[in-house]
């Protein structure tokens, strides 16, 4: 498996993943570069003797960005070899031209698409949907990138749906060891003295619509005057959070957190706030029990799917008066609380990593015997 980079979040799922072939007497090398420098999210290193770092080179090419991957001589000896889908990794072309690792079989994980792409009929696009089906196999992120690979011709017996999540176990843990002195704390910390407190928890970047999240935080605090809101994480876009909350002492930002340290502010509130683009965060929304009101933002990512509105989050349109007018009805709202609570659960159990990781390893399982 080729990834550019390796994220905190990926790690719990390659350490599983790797277990879980053996078991299949499958090896797994992993290979994972490095992120364009000030770009997120950022590589974390693991030291596994499976594991190999490279070193990736980024190229700008006018408009694009281009990157190669120093991995050739790791390929070698491989019988399937996963990469992913994105038109900028250059090693992809060699691989699927046959010049690197004759007689490998080569596999997408990917989106199906680039949701964020505001033209779906650019050349970009048009040529990613061209390269679809030059592969042997396909690992899709959720029931939705499926579809997109499946409507470009490829077959479906050929893909796998891999429910994409995180490391829920800890996550799930931390939440029930979670005691009220720990939420206390976090509350002192803040200065919140209120229980209607919602939270953003994420990357900080153009897409998020930071601007919408602020301009509509204080629109609830003018409907609601005992309103709070925490802001969890980092990015191009953090400068807008910090002089928000410069200017408005009932906003708090608390940085970047990660893991265990988190919880309490998640469990602090009672719904995650995200207008913008959702993703993986649907998951921490899930096992931590605070539903995620959001809006039909078109550029999400394709775990939108697992977002079942009234069940276990909430989507308004994307207009300013409405998503506000759903958090407060929802912040007034007991019932409707315990409701997504209640939904968030079932979730949760569904969408894990270790369900997750069994998807996974039952299309490697299924495509090496395919090829044998």
């Amino acid at each position: 498996m080729v990834q550019r980079v390796l994220p905190h979040y990926r790690i719990p799922f390659f350490n599983k993943l790797q277990y879980n072939l053996a078991d299949h007497g499958i090896r797994l090398r992993l290979i994972y570069g490095q992120e364009y420098q000030g770009t997120v999210p950022k590589t974390v290193c693991l030291s596994e003797p499976w594991t190999f770092k490279v070193q990736n080179a980024y190229l700008k090419v006018q408009d694009m960005e281009l990157v190669w991957q120093s991995c050739i001589k790791n390929l070698r000896g491989s019988d399937l070899i996963i990469v992913e889908q994105a038109n900028r990794l250059l090693v992809n072309y060699l691989l699927l031209a046959g010049f690197v690792a004759k007689g490998a079989k080569i596999a997408y994980w990917g989106h199906g698409k680039n949701w964020q792409s505001a033209k779906a009929d650019s050349l970009r696009e048009i040529f990613k949907r061209s390269m679809i089906s030059k592969v042997d196999w396909w690992f899709a992120y959720t029931e939705l990138s499926a579809q997109r690979v499946v409507e470009s011709g490829f077959p479906k017996d050929k893909v796998t749906i891999v429910n994409n999540s995180i490391d829920t176990i800890s996550l799930a843990a931390a939440c029930n060891d979670m005691r009220d002195e720990d939420i206390l704390k976090v509350r002192k910390e803040t200065g919140i003295n209120s229980q209607n407190v919602c939270v953003y928890c994420g990357s900080m970047y153009q897409d998020k619509k930071i601007d919408f999240l602020i301009e509509a935080c204080i629109l609830l605090r003018n409907a609601m005057k005992d309103f709070h809101m925490i802001f969890i994480g980092d990015g191009p876009e953090q400068h807008l959070i910090a002089d928000a909350c410069a200017r408005h002492p009932w906003m708090h930002y608390v940085g970047p957190k990660f893991g265990r340290e988190k919880v309490p502010y998640l469990k602090a509130a009672k719904a995650i706030l995200m207008p913008g683009l959702v993703g993986l965060v649907l998951i921490d929304s899930f096992v931590s029990g605070v539903p995620l009101i959001t809006t039909d933002f078109p550029y999400h990512s394709p775990e939108i799917c697992y977002l079942e509105n009234n069940k276990n989050g909430i989507i308004t349109d994307f207009e300013l008066n409405a998503y506000v007018g759903e958090v407060a009805h929802y912040l007034r709202s007991p019932d409707k609380q315990d409701q997504l609570k209640k939904g968030c659960a079932e979730s949760a159990a569904f969408y894990s990593i270790d369900n997750m990781v069994n998807n996974f390893s039952s299309g490697v399982v299924t495509c090496l015997s395919s090829i044998n």
